[in-house]
């Protein structure tokens, strides 16, 4: 499927590659941005984006631990990666989904149009990444999974 349209592969490479800065970025731009008010939904989404980051995280190494797979392009030599990947690298469960997600999750529950917005770049970086060739389906969807359970958790505990 690469390589077939250009246009098609420089949006793949730049959702698989580079959206993952934006949403960082956009994230704390909206909080200096935003009003008193405002400011203390963000610092609370803020803190419940750290401890769920750390969540995954610890997750997604424990998995990393226990199963390895081996990237698309390694086990299909049909596969051409669009990006550069250490080929050593873990494919399950993909940490850039994982990444997007924790965002999206966590500013979904401060904005929701936001939140939607968000849900639909982290829909497309995590396309983008079986598109170019370095994940499976299952690794996106993993990583969903933990970004989910991760925020999930950390919001319990914090209400209580």
């Amino acid at each position: 499927m690469t390589g077939q349209n250009l246009w098609l592969d420089a949006a793949v490479i730049f959702f698989a590659q580079f959206a993952i800065c934006f949403l960082p970025m956009i994230t704390v731009l909206i909080y200096f941005l935003s009003n008193r008010s405002q400011k203390n939904k963000y610092q609370r989404a803020l803190i419940l984006l750290l401890f769920s980051l750390i969540l995954a995280e610890t997750i997604y190494l424990t998995i990393s631990l226990v199963y390895h797979r081996p990237r698309p392009f390694l086990s299909h030599p049909a596969v051409y990666p669009l990006i550069d990947v250490a080929s050593s690298s873990q494919s399950f469960p993909s940490n850039h989904t994982i990444l997007v997600f924790l965002f999206s999750l966590t500013i979904l529950g401060v904005n929701q149009i936001l939140g939607i917005v968000f849900l639909g770049l982290s829909i497309l970086v995590g396309l983008s990444r079986i598109m170019a060739g370095v994940h499976y389906p299952s690794d996106v969807l993993a990583g969903i999974i933990v970004a989910i359970l991760s925020t999930w958790l950390i919001k319990r505990i914090m209400k209580r």
